[in-house]
């Protein structure tokens, strides 16, 4: 039986190999997983990133020290991330992070959906608000599909929930995206 962590590197794998593919910048390059022999997955490496946000900042949990083109690329690069069908549903300072020469960068897509829709307005909302010194509270299930089948099981065409296309340009999507009330 495959444990939490070995779905999680996979995931995370099957994130990186997608984002990849679609030519999505801003993330790790990843350079392989290693699997035990007997078992799951024991390692996945990917390229150097150097610190989160969460490092980063100060004891009030502000970001201020993010330059206003800092900030404007990682809206960038999580639109990039919608529009491979990649949604990363863990979106916190925590997993924002900055390279070597201030370079924005997400990462950790250990709990990503994959799904076809372009842009999640909750989850664009969730990294504004990150990026204004804001803690989402994870342990409240967020609106979207965490349920249901898993990352490789999941189509190539929406799963049924209840979702609205958007406009790229305003990341709004006009729609609760999947919420149900």
């Amino acid at each position: 039986m495959k444990s939490s962590d070995d779905y999680a590197m996979n995931t995370n794998f099957e994130a990186y190999q997608r984002l990849a593919s679609h030519g999505v910048t801003g993330v790790p390059e990843v350079y392989g997983i290693f699997e035990d022999l007997e078992g799951g997955p024991i390692a996945l490496i990917i390229s150097y990133c150097d610190i989160t946000l969460w490092e980063l900042n100060s004891d009030n949990g502000s970001v201020d020290f993010l330059t206003p083109a800092q900030t404007d690329r990682f809206i960038a690069i999580l639109k990039s991330i919608h529009e491979a069908g990649v949604r990363h549903c863990d979106i916190r300072v925590e997993n924002l992070m900055l390279a070597e020469g201030g370079d924005p960068v997400i990462v950790d897509f250990d709990r990503a959906r994959f799904n076809p829709i372009p842009v999640k307005k909750w989850e664009m909302d969730i990294l504004r608000a990150a990026l204004r010194g804001e803690y989402h509270d994870f342990s409240m299930h967020s609106p979207g599909p965490y349920d249901g089948p898993t990352p490789s099981a999941q189509s190539e065409e929406s799963n049924g929930n209840n979702v609205s296309s958007v406009d790229d340009s305003s990341g709004e999507d006009g729609g609760k995206d999947g919420a149900t009330g």
